[in-house]
């Protein structure tokens, strides 16, 4: 979080200006991984898409929604907390269309850039 703080006397005198910079970090022990859908083509949007995340025999799964926030909107990235796991056997995305991209075996505690099947795959 940026906070840019404006000082004034209340006399109107400009005191010194700050920026404060606060970083929102803990330890972690446990595991995620996370998803970024590409937008494939112009007015390709990922609404409406599910993201599901296969591991240790269970799933869980997030929808890429919007309209349900006041003045807001949800991001298109998704984050899985994992726990313990050190193994995920896929990610799957299936899209408004019905098409369904699948990444096997993706790498723990960071994003993954999955476009669908018509587009590209990628990691950052």
């Amino acid at each position: 979080l940026l906070v840019g703080q404006v000082n004034w006397t209340a006399d109107g005198r400009e005191l010194p200006h700050y920026v404060n910079i606060i970083r929102n970090q803990m330890p972690a022990k446990n595991n995620w991984v996370g998803v970024r859908l590409h937008e494939h083509g112009p007015g390709q949007s990922p609404i409406g898409a599910t993201v599901k995340v296969l591991y240790d025999g269970q799933s869980a799964v997030r929808h890429v929604v919007t309209g349900d926030s006041w003045r807001a909107q949800h991001s298109g990235q998704k984050h899985f907390g994992l726990g313990a796991t050190k193994l995920i056997e896929a990610i799957e995305v299936r899209w408004p269309n019905g098409q369904v991209s699948r990444l096997k075996k993706p790498a723990i505690n960071q994003y993954h850039t999955i476009a669908p099947p018509n587009g590209k795959s990628a990691n950052p």
